[in-house]
């Protein structure tokens, strides 16, 4: 277990498998760059949320990124997320951040 859960547990919990690597230095994501449905947690490694030059948070294993696109559903992201040190990411679509049996209109 790192961080405050269990990863793994939380990934399972989601039905979620797929697991993004990246270098350090490479991008999850650009700010702008897609239609956010997805979040991603931080497995191994470190991520840096930033925008510009300005670097809002390094996130490390157990920690979360992306959430946003949960809330702005349709937007594009809203901040760039790169690799700090090599890192592997779990990620969750937003279609298994619902319970079962609830569906999108």
């Amino acid at each position: 277990m790192r961080g405050l859960f269990d990863v793994e547990k939380v990934a399972q919990f989601y039905g979620a498998t797929e697991i993004i690597t990246l270098r350090s230095g490479n991008f999850l994501f650009r700010e702008g760059d897609e239609i956010a449905d997805a979040l991603y947690i931080v497995k191994t490694g470190t991520v840096r949320i930033i925008s510009g030059s300005i670097v809002y948070e390094t996130v490390g294993a157990g920690g979360i990124v992306g959430e946003m696109a949960l809330v702005d559903v349709g937007m594009p992201r809203s901040a760039s997320v790169i690799a700090g040190t090599s890192a592997e990411l779990i990620l969750v679509t937003s279609a298994g951040m619902r319970p079962p049996g609830i569906m999108r209109r």
